[in-house]
């Protein structure tokens, strides 16, 4: 079946503006672009390694307390052809635990569509709380391994705790997996914990360290830690450069990655 990516975008985009509008007023409302890459490698447990090139293109509309947002990652995967599902790449990509020959597939992967609402914006104690639902559609073509074929679906909660120069991050969430034919994934837990410093009016750095619970019986937990550092460009746009590391089979080796954010 051919699946009409540009359509199921807009109207995507369409309906979470909607709600944007409905749950918070647009007074200092703005759209963003963002746009970057990401380079992962990781053998998974396998007995070679999987890499992946990601490009995501993210739309953005920034309400007084709300934020909507669809993402489209362009991915390139090198990998063995064959074998079950051990993982998941940074964009939801499916990982085998192939032994065929190498291939590299190119092509869109699964949009991704986020709601998030601003329940507590105290300055005067510096803590935010944000609650997030999200949904990747199955978009991508599974039969080139770009995704499962199947719809996943998170909701989450993120903590901000700042303190003078330094930001506390805590996130915990919960996601559900779609099977595709022959698998049974399980729905997990999973969450985040980190800070951000300050370390000029334009330049900032921190330390984030992601959990989640193994997918299958057969699979480890996914643990990683990635190091960042973001700097304003101007009052409008800002980059951002990120290295990672993975501590189980279920993550990738390492990782690169950047990000440019421009409103308009």
């Amino acid at each position: 079946m051919r699946i009409n990516l540009s359509g199921i975008f807009f109207a995507t985009a369409a309906i979470g503006f909607g709600l944007l509008i409905g749950t918070a007023a647009p007074a200092h409302a703005e759209f963003r672009f963002v746009t970057g890459f990401d380079f992962t490698s990781g053998d998974y447990g396998a007995s070679d390694d999987t890499y992946i090139l990601s490009v995501p293109l993210t739309i953005k509309y920034e309400g007084t307390r709300a934020l909507f947002r669809v993402t489209v990652p362009y991915t390139s995967i090198s990998a063995r052809e064959g074998g079950d599902i051990v993982a998941f790449g940074p964009e939801g990509e499916p990982i085998r635990e192939g032994s065929g020959d190498r291939t590299t597939v190119i092509g869109a992967g699964d949009i991704v569509a986020a709601l998030s609402y601003n329940v507590i914006n105290s300055s005067d104690s510096g803590t935010f709380v944000d609650v997030t639902g999200k949904i990747k559609f199955g978009t991508a073509d599974e039969d080139k391994g770009l995704g499962t074929g199947e719809n996943d679906y998170s909701l989450q909660l993120d903590l901000f705790q700042t303190i003078n120069r330094s930001t506390l991050i805590l996130t915990a969430g919960y996601r559900v997996y779609g099977d595709p034919p022959g698998v049974d994934f399980d729905n997990v837990f999973y969450g985040s914990l980190g800070g951000a410093f300050k370390l000029s009016a334009k330049t900032s750095a921190g330390l984030i360290y992601d959990y989640r619970e193994k997918i299958l019986a057969s699979s480890d937990p996914q643990r990683e830690l990635t190091a960042y550092i973001a700097r304003k460009t101007d009052d409008n746009s800002k980059v951002q450069f990120y290295v990672l590391g993975g501590f189980t089979d279920a993550s990738p080796d390492w990782g690169i990655g950047a990000t440019y954010n421009v409103g308009f």
